[in-house]
């Protein structure tokens, strides 16, 4: 009797603590890998997705600019050929281009300017006043 294995698991049949928290955490594990496994595809499909739209936004962008050039370019040429000096044409062309970027620049600044990470940098200037210690009168914590 003193040779006897002991039993692999209890005599009730279930299994021991230890192997049903090792189960579960492989379960969980092997369920995390792979709503991660799909969160990569679906992120890598996004990403060409989002790619492709920028694209196509910067060459309509890029069209939109040649076919602004060639109005303007178009307007000058008109307006000089009526006898209208065409320097002071291009002159004028160019200030008002100058005059409405700075107005645009403006108003976008005056109406959209908000300082980025405003939430996120309260809470790491309490976090800050939290964590470093506080001195008393003597030089003592407290």
């Amino acid at each position: 009797m003193a040779n006897v294995p002991a039993p692999d698991r209890n005599p009730s049949g279930y299994s021991g603590l230890r192997e049903s928290l090792g189960g579960i955490a492989g379960s969980a594990a092997l369920y995390l890998r792979a709503r991660l496994h799909l969160v990569q595809l679906e992120a890598g499909e996004a990403l060409a997705s989002w790619f492709k739209l920028v694209l196509c936004i910067g060459v309509a962008l890029l069209l939109c600019g040649l076919a602004y050039v060639g109005v303007i370019a178009g307007l000058i040429v008109w307006i000089s050929s009526t006898g209208f000096p065409l320097h002071w044409t291009i002159f004028i062309a160019a200030a008002l281009h100058l005059v409405f970027a700075v107005l645009i620049v403006w108003i976008g600044k005056a109406r959209y300017a908000v300082p980025g990470f405003s939430q996120s940098l309260d809470e790491f200037r309490k976090d800050a006043e939290w964590l470093i210690p506080k001195t008393g009168k003597n030089g003592n914590h407290g």
